[in-house]
């Protein structure tokens, strides 16, 4: 018995430990610097307070580098014939790694360990946050939705907001389904203000002028996901015409105020504005003996149509066309001496052309 006992003892390290979850049922593809498979595998150990067994769930995930300090994941899960597709980007590899390790608990228990039961894990003094894009439509299986914990109906969608500190550094994630929601003072506080962006470009433009001119404008904006609200300031330099009684050379000055839906996906940006431009038109006059100066109200209406390519997360690239028709323009008229001579008549119709950069501050885009 006695040998029998130091035998069991010396060959008890020898032991096959558990199999770790297949290779088919989590697959991991990261870039280098990333945390491997073993990593998430720990995580989602740490997140469900056991190892995940064979089975029971097939993920696959995939990590690629999104711009120059950013990732984004394509994720998708398979759970007892439920199906689940997202695209989460972030900053940091470690939070999306976290996010999937997080996903999956929910996914097979449907509820996941408080911090302080689990492990710190390597992301945890990441602040970065991870955005969730909004999904492409397609056809197949219906989305994998999670059922809260106590769920009167067995298979009910019902909305399941996570906690902040379930997943540390990142915005709240939420399954979509029915109406019904967690009581609002158990939510945690999301942020809702606008974005800002502050704009400057170069302006040609064509018809309120005399001739062919250039200028240059600045704009403020405040930004929401899907629309934007403006001041723009515009000038235009002075153009000339000239008459054989005198010169007259004319400028603009203006500003607006715009309002825009912001059209397009991903990183291209499609604003469509309206908006109301209030100035002057500056004149001055010169000729034989003849030297003044004058100034009249520019009031017109503005549409335009553009494009912002976001090249870096607070930089965009923008071009705009605007058409403009005044409702009300001064007319340049030479009185003295002689009898009333028009000078310029601006016409009713003008066309703007922008080009420029934008920076942009916490859009949520």
């Amino acid at each position: 018995m006695i040998r029998l006992a130091l035998l069991r003892l010396l060959l008890g390290p020898l032991a096959p430990a558990p199999e770790e979850a297949g290779a088919e049922q989590v697959v991991w593809s990261a870039p280098a610097g990333c945390p491997d498979r073993a990593a998430l595998l720990a995580g989602i150990a740490r997140r469900r307070g056991r190892s995940l067994e064979e089975g029971v769930i097939r993920v696959v995930a995939r990590v690629s580098a999104d711009g120059p300090d950013g990732y984004r994941l394509e994720l998708e899960l398979d759970a007892s014939g439920r199906r689940e597709a997202r695209v989460l980007r972030a900053r940091s590899c470690d939070a999306l790694a976290d996010a999937v390790a997080l996903r999956v608990a929910l996914a097979i228990d449907g509820e996941v360990r408080s911090p302080a039961e689990a492990e710190p894990t390597i992301d945890e003094a990441s602040p970065e946050p991870v955005e969730e894009e909004e999904p492409e439509e397609e056809t197949g299986p219906p989305d994998f939705v999670a059922e809260a914990p106590g769920a009167a109906l067995p298979g009910a969608r019902a909305d399941l907001v996570l906690p902040e500190e379930a997943l540390p550094g990142a915005a709240s994630a939420e399954v979509s389904g029915a109406e019904a929601t967690a009581p609002a003072d158990e939510r945690p506080a999301a942020r809702r203000g606008p974005g800002g962006a502050l704009r400057l470009v170069g302006v040609g433009e064509l018809g309120a002028l005399p001739g062919p001119s250039g200028g240059a404008g600045l704009a403020g904006a405040l930004l929401w996901p899907r629309a934007r609200a403006e001041v723009r300031g515009v000038y235009v330099a002075p153009r000339g015409i000239a008459r054989p009684e005198a010169e007259l050379r004319v400028s603009l000055v203006a500003g607006a105020l715009v309002g825009c839906a912001r059209a397009g996906r991903g990183r291209l940006e499609v604003p469509l504005c309206g908006g109301v431009e209030l100035g002057g038109m500056i004149g001055a006059v010169e000729g034989p003996g003849i030297q003044r100066r004058g100034a009249g109200l520019w009031v017109a209406g503005l549409v335009s149509a553009g494009v912002a390519w976001r090249v870096h997360p607070r930089i965009a690239l923008w071009g705009a066309l605007a058409g403009l028709a005044a409702a009300r323009r001064p007319t340049f008229v030479l009185q003295d001496p002689g009898p009333a001579l028009v000078l310029f008549d601006p016409g009713v119709f003008s066309g703007r052309l922008s080009l420029g950069v934008e920076l942009r501050f916490a859009d949520r885009r």
